[in-house]
């Protein structure tokens, strides 16, 4: 049963059973829910984040940190998908954030008609958004066929899945002449998580719940696809050298048993306002958050909605790697070795595709009314907002 006085119920698997035996890991689980969250997912890492980043801060290693509601949750990959769940992975934090969120309750009623999200259930509410006439060209390529299947799915099917569930979402493209030069891309992720007084151009209207160099605000996380995988964007740092680091969760990444205790121990507390006091293990809490740090200049802010004309649907380049940080100029793998998926460009082969120009998507919620069938209808053909 939910704590909040909106009523949404799910049942705890998928009507069918999957060849795989995966319906019983492939569990929702939401913070407005009173049961404990199954093992693969954490609520409360935000808490701890905004903590380990005071801590740097005073310690001067960054200069300031923005970060999404704290309400996000961290969801990892099963054994069964963790060579390719990381788009239903972050489909599933994304459903998480916007169950609990308050400022569009009608979106439970959307979720409550369909089977509970989960990996085998968005495979098939995509099968039936293709069925009705949604993404010609992407059920096309993936043979109209995704249900008890391995295939990799990016923010364009996911933003199939929400258009098809009514709820508003929008895709962001940015095509960057080289890896170091990301300037308009950062420049629109801090946009959308500063409030409208801090860029001449933002849309945010959230609210900030203080003015302190770390920040914790009421924006929904962002899902970024880049070079074949998928993450959740929750917020960004300032390090000491002026370079933005995007703080995000990695469904690639399972989270550590004493991390996730002490996460689950804030966020109780957090229901009644309180916060656990231990400040131990707060150095080393970084270490476990992916990290992309990107160059940054001072600029004007990239507005959240673009003038360009849309653009059809881009999937990821073939090459994938897990990136725990990236550094000016140099990309490290993981360190836990582990492969990640990737899905191949359209119309370009393995070989050549590291000549390309990056590529990057970025989902993203305005949180407006529901969709209407009119609205549904006219985005059966994917478009996204071309930034640059």
């Amino acid at each position: 049963m939910p704590s909040s006085s909106v009523s949404f119920e799910f049942s705890s698997r998928p009507r069918s059973r999957p060849s795989d035996k995966s319906s019983g890991h492939d569990v929702f689980w939401h913070p407005s829910l009173l049961d404990p969250p199954p093992h693969n997912c954490t609520p409360g890492l935000i808490t701890l984040l905004r903590r380990a980043l005071v801590s740097q801060h005073e310690c001067g290693h960054i200069q300031r940190a923005v970060l999404c509601t704290n309400r996000a949750v961290h969801i990892s990959r099963e054994d069964f998908d963790s060579r390719w769940g990381c788009g239903y992975r972050n489909y599933m934090m994304a459903c998480a954030v916007l169950m609990d969120q308050r400022s569009q309750d009608a979106y439970a009623a959307l979720f409550k008609r369909h089977e509970p999200p989960g990996v085998r259930s968005l495979q098939s509410l995509i099968e039936r958004a293709w069925e009705a006439g949604f993404d010609e060209e992407g059920a096309g390529q993936l043979r109209r066929r995704l249900y008890d299947t391995t295939k990799w799915i990016g923010t364009v099917e996911l933003f199939v899945a929400f258009t098809y569930l009514g709820i508003p979402s929008q895709l962001a493209d940015f095509v960057l002449p080289r890896r170091t030069d990301t300037e308009p891309l950062i420049d629109w992720i801090s946009d959308y998580f500063s409030p409208p007084d801090q860029h001449e151009h933002s849309s945010f209207r959230g609210i900030w719940k203080d003015a302190s160099a770390v920040t914790q605000t009421d924006r929904l996380p962002l899902v970024l696809q880049h070079n074949g995988h998928s993450r959740t964007i929750v917020g960004y740092e300032i390090n000491r050298k002026g370079q933005i680091v995007l703080l995000v969760f990695d469904p690639s990444k399972r989270i550590r048993p004493p991390l996730r205790h002490m996460a689950l121990s804030n966020f109780k507390w957090s229901e009644v306002g309180s916060v656990a006091k231990d400040r131990s293990g707060t150095q080393k809490l970084r270490q476990h958050f992916t990290q992309l740090s990107l160059p940054r200049h001072p600029k004007h802010a990239i507005p959240l909605s673009s003038d360009s004309r849309p653009t059809k649907r881009t999937r990821a380049g073939a090459t994938a790697v897990v990136m725990s940080r990236v550094k000016p100029e140099v990309i490290e793998v993981g360190s836990d070795g582990e492969a990640v998926e990737g899905a191949a460009d359209d119309h370009v082969s393995m070989s050549d595709s590291r000549n390309l120009k990056e590529k990057y998507q970025i989902l993203w919620f305005p949180l407006h009314d529901p969709l209407t069938e009119q609205e549904k209808d006219a985005r059966r053909v994917i478009t996204s907002a071309k930034i640059c």
